[in-house]
């Protein structure tokens, strides 16, 4: 693809990397795209078979099993996406195969990255809310207040899941391990917060808009309409993300 830009870019010059981005790996990407979809459409059409209503404990231990086995491999095939984009964009040589090793080494790690910044997140939004709560209930009009209390508790955790945001993906692309991932992604977009905020609201605003056709689908073709659309806002999101990230990485390499 085009070498990304080396200066920094409004959130306009953003999309258009994510584009280019977008142009240059959707066809090497589709293989394991169609093997999550797969495997998602896979699995859920097993549940949808079984009932464990009066199943058996074994059955039901089965069961989980598959599920997290099935995560697992979600998580490979995520990592070994994320790795792929980045060396086609970086223009490292690498195939399936070695992404795919990549992906097996990343997955853990990028979960555990996933439930540190949910637990971080999810502390933001818990603390200010309790302490909200438990003074509005000395105050008049609760069922008023109530709702402006959820707006304002919500408030650090947004910040915080914007910060975190791309912390996933540098665990994958890059060596800095879980806690540097974090710490790099705070980095990078604080002091850019409102771009990175507003580039991925829209980025997401558009991917939503393609899933609105599964629901002007008619119910008998949602079955093939459904994996065709994730075939197109999964790749079209994640050059996005990636967009944001390479360009909040010249932000900083130019103030640095």
């Amino acid at each position: 693809m085009a070498a990304l830009p080396d200066t920094p870019q409004t959130i306009v010059g953003i999309f258009g990397t994510g584009i280019r981005i977008f142009k240059a790996v959707f066809l090497k990407v589709l293989p394991l795209l169609l093997l999550q979809v797969l495997l998602v459409s896979g699995l859920a059409f097993f549940l949808s078979t079984l009932s464990l209503k009066d199943a058996e404990l074994a059955l039901f231990i089965s069961v989980i099993g598959l599920l997290i086995l099935s995560f697992f491999l979600l998580l490979v095939l995520g990592s070994a996406i994320v790795a792929l984009v980045d060396s086609i964009v970086t223009q490292k040589e690498s195939d399936y195969i070695s992404v795919l090793c990549i992906g097996v080494q990343k997955a853990i790690p990028c979960l555990f990255v996933l439930i540190l910044c949910f637990f971080f997140v999810g502390i933001c939004f818990t603390l200010p809310s309790i302490l909200l709560l438990t003074l509005s209930k000395f105050m008049p009009f609760s069922f008023v207040i109530f709702p402006i209390v959820g707006f304002i508790a919500s408030l650090p955790a947004i910040y915080l899941s914007i910060l975190l945001y791309i912390a996933p993906f540098l665990v994958i692309i890059s060596d800095q391990g879980i806690v540097g991932s974090i710490r790099q992604s705070c980095y990078l977009v604080s002091g850019h917060w409102w771009k990175t905020a507003l580039t991925l609201f829209l980025i997401t605003l558009i991917a939503s808009f393609l899933s609105l056709i599964l629901f002007l689908t008619p119910e008998e073709a949602i079955k093939i309409v459904g994996p065709i659309v994730s075939l197109l806002s999964l790749p079209l999101m994640l050059s996005g993300q990636m967009a944001i990230l390479y360009c909040l990485r010249v932000e900083k390499k130019k103030l640095s």
